[in-house]
């Protein structure tokens, strides 16, 4: 039996839409579990659309949660370098 990996996806601009709807129903072996942005609102309405329970206009609440394995981030170039540092202090894939 293969393990799931919970995924949370950061980023939910245009292609942070296009990861939530794969990874939400077309990649085998993940389940998307938490989305973020720095628009709340949108990232509230993501997760509605895609089912997932838990979403927040802040990033690290996402790193925090032992139910996330591993993150992809789908947020501007310019601030990748921050967040890959904070996922890999969390420990996150």
């Amino acid at each position: 039996m293969q393990e799931v990996v919970r995924i949370g996806l950061i980023g939910v601009g245009r292609i942070g839409q296009m990861y939530a709807r794969l990874l939400s129903s077309e990649v085998e072996g993940v389940e998307l579990v938490a989305v973020a942005d720095a628009r709340g609102e949108a990232a509230q309405a993501a997760a509605e659309r895609h089912g997932i329970a838990v979403w927040s206009g802040d990033y690290q609440e996402v790193l925090s949660r032992n139910t996330v394995d591993a993150v992809v981030i789908a947020t501007p170039t310019n601030t990748h370098v921050e967040v890959v540092k904070a996922a890999a202090a969390a420990k996150k894939q």
